[in-house]
């Protein structure tokens, strides 16, 4: 994979960034499956799982990285 901004150094990434971001994306992906689900570019399971599995990432990091 190559890198967007090879110029800038590197970010320090932390917790609540990560967190931050995860459930940025988890919002987007509740905005946008169903319009997916309903276009039939992919399965009401299909979008549930992959919802699931980023709430799932959000709860490990909290639960086990304090």
């Amino acid at each position: 994979m190559s890198d967007l901004f090879p110029d800038l150094p590197p970010v320090p990434v932390n917790k609540v960034m990560m967190l931050k971001e995860l459930r940025r994306e988890i919002g987007m992906r509740e905005h946008v499956y169903p319009r997916q689900v309903a276009a039939r570019k992919m399965t009401e399971g299909s979008a549930q799982e992959r919802i699931r599995i980023l709430k799932a990432v959000v709860a490990f990091i909290e639960e086990n990285h304090p």
